[in-house]
């Protein structure tokens, strides 16, 4: 199901504003990236700081060597630029035009090698039919070469149709790309041009893009959440201010049985000590919510049938129930472990007083969101839209789209067939017919997922070619030896000795 981006959803597409604001405690250093690690973690040196440093995001290539920039915002690092090799705007759609001329140069070189396959398959025809009458001993195998001859010829000319067919889809590929380049301008000049402003939500809104600044540059947040929407800090104000809202910090936590199979060493454990303590009550009629408690023989013993006449002697249980660290957490005493969950927050203040005033915070937004021009709103709500499989950008044309999914950016003509795709495998053409696709194993013509003609590496890590059939017109050659026509139309097996 696609769904149009209204013009206020529109508001929530993030861009870049020139106005220089900055968020308390972020700073902009130069560092060197020194690697990156499986997980895709990069860890950079800052002049003066750390040895390594982890980057938590980044919005720029990074290879290591290169001199970065390096944003610290509220103790984290995100890269937000690389002068070694700066990014070029539209990268994404800059590789997948260059994998597309790829593709289109091979499957102009298979059309061309069909064309000669033609050739030769009708020169086999002709040649076959002369062995035939060359020599009556030879006439089964000549009648048979005549029927290969045939058979190889419809197969050649099967395969520069489906080589023209590829290359009509690589073209294709090429101009909606080309479409798509005008879709992409036009958001990277939103980026540019839009206006940023701090949100007025109080939670976060399913759905809704929200970005962050650093140094003075504006990212979208990839997981936004209410933890993260708002920021404290200890008014620096002598008196009230009537027009500001002050917050006081609730410190609370919560216990919660760790899921942990193994001791995480970073954590810290509790271990769980229930203890209680009885008081007499203080009610004066009998609360069916409660338990009361009398005591017989030095023991607590639950009451029944409690009475309003015997109220006086009630007991109540109170629950003293407490956690402690554990000092050397092991793994077969996890099961029994607790973690602590944070659960302090800040709860605005009612009647602010100057007394107190020292105790208390105020907030301020991290989150911002995108207001753009009514103009840019209507253009991109016409070639802009969000579906189950993703981002869709729609060409002028309404003949191609491009979705940005999970397995890369795929190009659909009007029916909805996948062209054209850039991720992890390279396709070009439509799997309707013959369509050309690669990935980091093996390079291949394809119908229907099923290859038909292949290169790349078998179960024992050799590479090798696969084609579902051969046709030589002169010579097949083994190493030094050959299979060559000779002039009287056989075929000999021959050593090239000096010749190879």
């Amino acid at each position: 199901m696609t769904i149009e981006i209204s013009k206020n959803a529109m508001a929530q597409l993030v861009s870049a504003i020139n106005s220089k604001q900055n968020v308390k405690g972020s700073s902009s250093y130069t560092a060197t990236v020194l690697r990156t690690d499986n997980d895709g973690t990069i860890w950079v040196h800052i002049p003066g700081g750390a040895n390594e440093t982890p980057v938590h995001s980044t919005t720029a290539d990074a290879q290591p060597g290169d001199t970065v920039t390096v944003a610290i915002t509220n103790g984290r690092a995100t890269i937000s630029g690389n002068a070694t090799s700066p990014a070029p705007t539209g990268r994404t759609v800059e590789v997948v035009h260059e994998a597309a001329i790829e593709s289109l140069v091979m499957a102009n070189q298979a059309e061309a090698a069909a064309e000669i396959a033609e050739s030769a398959a009708s020169n086999a025809v002709q040649n076959a039919s002369v062995a035939a009458t060359a020599a009556s001993a030879a006439q089964d195998s000549a009648d048979k070469a005549i029927r290969d001859a045939l058979i190889a010829n419809d197969q050649a000319s099967s395969a520069k149709s489906s080589a023209t067919q590829a290359n009509s889809y690589a073209i294709g590929a090429l101009m909606s790309l080309s479409d798509i380049e005008k879709v992409v301008g036009t958001l990277n000049w939103i980026s540019d041009h839009g206006i940023y402003f701090q949100t007025n939500d109080e939670t976060v809104q399913p759905g809704k893009q929200y970005y962050v600044v650093e140094g003075g540059v504006y990212f979208p947040e990839p997981d936004p959440s209410d933890d993260k929407l708002f920021d404290y800090e200890l008014t620096q104000d002598q008196s009230i201010d009537p027009d500001k809202t002050y917050y006081v910090r609730v410190v609370s936590y919560e216990y919660v049985q760790t899921s942990d199979i193994e001791v995480d060493q970073s954590k810290t454990y509790y271990e769980k000590i229930v203890s209680y303590t009885y008081e007499p009550t203080q009610d004066v009629a009998i609360d069916s919510s409660k338990t009361y408690y009398i005591l017989v023989d030095d023991e607590y013993v639950v009451v029944n049938e409690p009475n309003i006449e015997d109220i006086a002697t009630y007991y109540e249980r109170i629950d003293d129930t407490s956690y402690i660290v554990v000092l050397s957490p092991t793994d077969d005493g996890l099961p029994s472990y607790y973690e602590r969950v944070d659960l302090t927050s800040f709860v605005p203040v009612a009647e602010p007083s100057v007394e107190e005033i020292s105790t208390y915070y105020e907030r301020t937004v991290l989150y911002y969101e995108l207001a753009i021009d009514e103009s840019i709103q209507g253009y991109v709500a016409n070639h802009v839209s969000m579906t189950d499989e993703g981002l869709n950008l729609v060409a002028d044309t309404n003949k191609y789209r491009a979705i940005l999914a999970t397995d890369g950016l795929r190009i659909l003509d009007s029916q909805g067939r996948i062209v054209g795709l850039h991720g992890e495998e390279i396709q070009l053409g439509s799997t309707d017919g013959i369509y050309f696709s690669a990935t980091s194993s093996i390079l291949a013509f394809r119908t229907h997922d099923d290859p038909i003609a292949w290169f790349g590496l078998n179960d024992d890590g050799i590479w090798e070619m696969h084609i579902q059939n051969t046709y030589a017109e002169d010579m097949v050659r083994f190493g030094d030896y050959a299979f060559i026509k000779r002039q009287n139309g056989n075929m000999s097996l021959k050593w090239l000795g000096e010749e190879a």
